[in-house]
């Protein structure tokens, strides 16, 4: 599966981080993002297509139950596999639970299955512990939106970057970053409102938010440069 397609699929936001370093989630919200991506990948492996993929499969189906912290470390993990052939159901939930296992988290308690109340069909119910984690090194995760924005409009990267490239060369955007994160009056005209459409919210950025977002940016870059790593990903 390319980058495009599995793009498609996992839509809501996106992640910068550096290439082929290692990294271990740190939270249930860090591992649930982890463990959808993983679920997407095995679907397509288990005999679907982009072009065939269920509306019901796309976006997120792996999230941290409503009642844990998504920043906690310790909490429920819900997996909704209403749209998920029952013969690929129980192979999927041992590859996750082994998934869990292999980074830095403990299944603590048998997974347990309900009937969703807020989705068609059947979730599944996963207690988690993470355990501490190493040293990490930074990353960025925004809407795609903002993305789009930090990427395109403000660092003049082609509109189809997040779809097309799934990386950028780490001295290239360090350096994109330096020449513009000064520049008062292109951060002022990039600020983006928040906007509402029915229940859709699209949080914008202000300014600040704007010079936050290209600082963790730079430093995601020199993290990788000290390093010696070659590529920022998106994911």
């Amino acid at each position: 599966m390319g980058f495009k397609e599995f793009y498609q699929l996992y839509y809501e936001s996106i992640t910068l981080s550096v290439a082929d370093a290692d990294r271990e989630s740190e939270s249930l919200g860090d591992l649930s993002h982890e463990l959808n991506n993983l679920f997407h990948k095995f679907m397509l492996s288990n005999g679907f297509s982009l072009e065939k993929y269920p509306n019901e499969l796309r976006g997120e189906q792996v999230v941290v139950d409503g009642e844990s912290d998504y920043f906690g470390k310790e909490g429920i993990i819900s997996v909704y596999t209403g749209a998920v052939p029952e013969q690929l159901t129980n192979k999927l939930i041992s590859m996750l639970k082994y998934y869990i296992g292999e980074h830095n988290g403990e299944v603590t308690g048998r997974p347990y299955v309900e009937t969703s109340g807020s989705r068609k069909g059947d979730v599944w119910r996963i207690r988690v512990k993470m355990n501490d984690a190493k040293e990490n090194p930074p990353d960025l995760n925004m809407s795609n939106a903002n993305a789009h924005l930090v990427l395109c409009d403000i660092l003049n990267y082609p509109s189809d970057i997040m779809t097309e490239y799934p990386s950028i060369n780490a001295k290239e955007l360090l350096m994109k970053i330096e020449q513009i994160e000064d520049n008062d009056y292109v951060l002022t005209k990039s600020v983006r409102k928040t906007e509402q459409q029915g229940n859709n919210i699209s949080f914008g950025l202000s300014k600040e938010q704007i010079k936050q977002r290209l600082d963790q940016l730079k430093k995601v870059c020199e993290w990788a440069i000290e390093r010696d790593f070659t590529f920022i990903q998106l994911s």
